[in-house]
């Protein structure tokens, strides 16, 4: 619910609006659902001169198009709606730019997405003084360089910004993802020793020492999935070992990636599918 009790010309609330435009826009009915948001809830608020308040009406409608794959008029909404009435508020104008350049991610317009982060985001992150948003949005950058498969210069983000940034502000979890990111680079590159020797003695180690047996089984898995990819001489049994063990610990306390890598080890035939 809106935090601001305001009413259209009709004298309907705004906040039942949005409820309704809500409702239209979970049920596929999105065109219905924006044109209740844009004639009546957005004007009443603008009217009221809670301008941030539309925003985050908007936003609420936005997610829910973009929720249904419809990306080219969840942008619309962003680029359009939202962006404008957040300009004077630095936090949420950057949470709005992020979601455009995320939304440029899923349509695959890595291009736009980079040039967002750096040009736009980055530069206002720095304005913040908030060391976790800056270090996060370096993170969101070095990944889309990866998927646009810019691998070089996404390993120099991950080493050169994104990791010291991590080990700056003490987060030994984003330290041991930054690490596996840089694995995974240096795996894309074919360049299993170093990809290899990162999982072992830098990620592993830290999710070990945290007791995050979540993160460990999902580090054990793609040192696993490395050692295939190299397929050295007894790197196959070594990975099926690592496999085993980390199919049961996850089966053992229940967890998410179970399912997963019992379908990988099918796949690759450590497991009939009857174990």
């Amino acid at each position: 619910m809106l935090a601001l009790r305001v009413h259209t010309q009709m004298g309907v609330a705004v906040d039942e609006l949005m409820e309704l435009a809500e409702e239209l826009a979970r049920e596929g009915n999105v065109p219905a659902a924006l044109n209740l948001l844009l004639q009546q809830v957005v004007p009443a608020l603008d009217a009221s001169d809670a301008h941030h308040e539309a925003a985050v009406a908007i936003a609420r409608v936005a997610d829910l198009v973009e929720a249904q794959g419809r990306y080219e008029a969840a942008l619309a909404l962003w680029r359009e709606q939202i962006l404008p009435r957040s300009m004077d508020v630095p936090v949420l104008h950057i949470e709005a730019l992020q979601r455009v350049a995320e939304i440029h991610v899923a349509l695959e317009d890595y291009d736009e997405a980079i040039r967002l982060r750096c040009e736009d985001i980055l530069p206002r992150c720095q304005s913040l003084d908030d060391p976790a948003v800056g270090a996060t949005n370096l993170a969101f950058l070095a990944e889309t360089l990866f998927k646009a498969g810019r691998l070089d210069e996404s390993l120099e983000c991950w080493t050169e910004n994104v990791l010291p940034a991590f080990i700056e502000l003490g987060d030994d979890a984003t330290c041991a993802f930054a690490c596996g990111k840089i694995a995974d680079i240096h795996q894309a590159r074919g360049e299993h020793h170093e990809a290899l020797r990162i999982r072992l003695h830098e990620q592993i180690p830290t999710y070990e020492a945290m007791g995050d047996l979540e993160s460990l089984v999902v580090a054990r898995t793609n040192l696993a999935i490395n050692l295939i990819a190299r397929d050295a001489e007894g790197d196959l049994d070594n990975a099926r070992i690592i496999l085993e063990a980390a199919l049961a610990d996850a089966e053992e306390e229940g967890l998410p990636p179970a399912a997963d890598i019992r379908t990988f080890m099918i796949k690759r035939g450590f497991l009939t599918g009857e174990e």
